[in-house]
């Protein structure tokens, strides 16, 4: 009965010092005055030793919630408030070692570097954005099939929803140009985790040009006939200059029917990215395979950089995270 009564009067003072913050973020005198009266009193007919036991615990625990009121009060006029917490990320890579390694962590191979003819990624001191590396990624245009990607699987085998991004920078703008006219920044593959090698893009994040900026678009693979869909960033939707740094990344939702969806967001302020495109009710993989993500430099036979067929792309502080709850428009993920 006595546990019941002091978990009753916490409940109490709870809710009075709720009203009480909210209003004055003090506790009311006159409410402590009352209690000390009933303290002091004598017992009278009726009421026994756990009436007193009762008030006794009201009384301490005003008081001891009053010295934290009051020591919370001094606290925030002297310090700001606390950042919001950030979403916690399921794997990172910033490249401080002057290796790739942290791209092979987990499963116990969690990812890597994958190369065709030129194409080559590296640790590099001139593709840092923070700290000392970043990761550097070229190939030569000049004929087609040249290509480098760092992949990462593991979190999209572990988690069904997962957002992959990572700061970038085009030291010039990258024209796709005939006859391949296109290229290849990110991608998600659907894979056969049974059979590796059977493996289809199915949807790929690429690079065109206007009003002399880059731009970003989608490219729809239908994993049912084979046809490509494109899907442009909104007019007026572009990268920042060459030369800056931007931060681009995917929300996948994935599914091998037509409930999936792919988002893409980009910026230079993380906390205030533009949704650039969001293609809901979609196939990511084919049945029985899983989705695999890549960054990318995959230039189509023609491509240019600053008048060269050599293309770069640098890449640091990469960042996969897993989408903890529904996305709202208009509300933090």
């Amino acid at each position: 009965m006595r546990r019941n009564l002091l978990l009753s009067a916490a409940g109490a003072v709870a809710l009075t010092l709720v009203s009480a913050v909210a209003v004055s973020a003090s506790v009311s005198p006159s409410l402590l005055d009352k209690l000390n009266a009933t303290l002091s009193a004598p017992v009278a007919n009726g009421v026994d030793q756990r009436q007193k036991d009762y008030n006794q615990a009201l009384h301490d625990e005003i008081v001891k919630l009053e010295e934290r009121v009051t020591a919370l009060e001094k606290s925030a006029g002297s310090s700001p408030p606390p950042a919001p917490l950030p979403m916690s990320a399921l794997w990172t890579a910033g490249m401080e070692a002057g290796t790739l390694d942290e791209w092979k962590q987990g499963l116990p191979a969690g990812g890597g570097e994958y190369n065709d003819g030129t194409g080559a990624s590296i640790t590099s001191m001139a593709a840092a954005r923070t700290g000392t590396y970043g990761l550097r990624q070229t190939a030569d245009a000049a004929v087609g099939g040249n290509a480098t990607r760092m992949f990462r699987w593991a979190e999209t085998r572990s988690h069904t929803r997962t957002i992959q991004g990572a700061w970038y920078r085009f030291p010039a703008n990258i024209f796709p140009g005939a006859p391949s006219n296109f290229f290849n920044l990110a991608q998600f593959k659907s894979v056969d985790p049974l059979n590796p090698s059977t493996n289809v893009p199915a949807w790929v994040l690429g690079l065109k040009v206007r009003d002399n900026l880059n731009y970003l678009y989608l490219a729809e693979h239908d994993l049912t006939n084979g046809n490509w869909i494109s899907h442009n960033a909104p007019a007026g939707v572009n990268l920042p200059a060459a030369g800056t740094w931007v931060w681009i990344e995917m929300e996948l939702h994935q599914s091998d029917t037509t409930t999936g969806r792919v988002i893409v967001r980009s910026g230079t302020d993380r906390a205030s990215l533009t949704t650039v495109l969001d293609k809901r009710n979609v196939q990511t993989k084919a049945t029985g395979h899983e989705n695999v993500w890549s960054t990318n430099c995959y230039p189509g036979e023609g491509t240019t950089q600053g008048g060269s067929t050599t293309i770069t792309v640098d890449v640091d502080d990469v960042e996969i995270s897993a989408v903890v709850a529904p996305t709202v428009p208009g509300l933090p993920r």
